[in-house]
């Protein structure tokens, strides 16, 4: 019960977040919100499908490397937690727009795209073999 607690504490506070962290965030536009908001709830179906890995260790094995086969509940959302946060960290940390060797480019909407190809795919791998979701 205290997992699912603080689960659901961090979708709150991930959520509320621009309203707490409206001054670190001023130069986020409309679009990278919806991005930004995109790719946290990407990984968040990730992380649901990753604790049904956890929940079934008999069935089925975890392929990141840093988790290993079989992680444990904890390991699995501490993992996730520390994810979402750099997410969010990392996306304010890059610029909007740069210019590198005369080509112009979107740092940030990049990093977001990417972010969120990659735990979509993921979560609709684990879909595809049987996983659920499993908070």
């Amino acid at each position: 019960m205290i997992h699912r607690t603080l689960i659901v504490l961090l979708i709150i506070s991930v959520t509320s977040l621009p309203v707490q962290a409206a001054e670190w965030f001023t130069d986020f536009s409309k679009s990278d919100w919806l991005w930004q908001g995109g790719a946290t709830l990407a990984t968040v179906a990730d992380w649901g499908t990753t604790l049904d890995i956890v929940a079934k260790p008999d069935q089925y094995h975890e392929t990141n490397w840093y988790l290993g086969e079989h992680p444990s509940r904890g390991k699995v959302n501490k993992y996730f937690s520390i994810a979402i946060a750099a997410q969010w960290g990392i996306a304010w940390a890059l610029p909007t727009d740069a210019e590198i060797f005369n080509y112009h480019v979107k740092p940030r909407r990049w990093f977001q795209y990417v972010w969120t190809g990659v735990e979509t795919t993921a979560t609709a791998h684990n879909l595809a073999i049987g996983l659920r979701f499993n908070f």
